[in-house]
């Protein structure tokens, strides 16, 4: 397990009230012991001009 404390998706989910992981709807699906899931929408929020996905985006 590389995770120093134990959480739950809704702990995870809750975290991203009121910041940049709320702000872009980033959500977190899974949790594993070696690994997180989450997903974030590309919309108005997210895309460049061209509707691609911006990489500062990618970077939260």
């Amino acid at each position: 397990m590389i995770w120093k404390r134990q959480s739950t998706l809704e702990q995870l989910n809750a975290m991203g009230d009121g910041n940049m992981v709320g702000l872009l709807d980033i959500r977190f699906e899974a949790l594993t012991d070696d690994a997180i899931e989450a997903t974030m929408p590309v919309d108005s929020r997210t895309h460049q001009p061209f509707g691609l996905l911006h990489g500062g985006a990618s970077v939260v």
